[in-house]
């Protein structure tokens, strides 16, 4: 596969499921349901992508191998959030919007 791009994909599943698959092919496959290997723990969540590691600098300078990246994503998996739940956010700012507004009549009302 050398001198081909090919589509690697890493998702880890809300249940802790970890996967890693090349061309849409699973190549790994890991349960962490604890979270102990398979998340961003460090500070802030940072994502480090590329870091050479200086022993092998040393044998192939400048860099530790060749190739190029054309695209990367990085995104949460929405449905782990229920539908269900975003009813109750949409109408408690119904209901704070609603009531901002009876509050602005009222008030207009009285000073009239």
């Amino acid at each position: 596969m050398s001198g081909q791009f090919a589509d690697l994909r890493v998702t880890r599943s809300v249940a802790g499921l970890f996967n890693v698959s090349v061309n849409g092919s699973s190549v790994l496959s890991i349960a962490d349901s604890a979270s102990l290997n398979t998340t961003f723990s460090g500070p802030n969540n940072i994502i480090y992508f590329f870091i050479d590691d200086f022993q092998t600098l040393l044998n192939y300078p400048p860099e530790a191998g060749s190739g190029r990246i054309t695209f990367i994503e990085v995104s949460s998996d929405l449905s782990a959030v229920p539908l269900p739940a975003a009813l109750p956010l949409f109408a408690t700012g119904l209901g704070a919007l609603g009531l901002l507004g009876w509050r602005r009549k009222r008030k207009a009302s009285l000073s009239a």
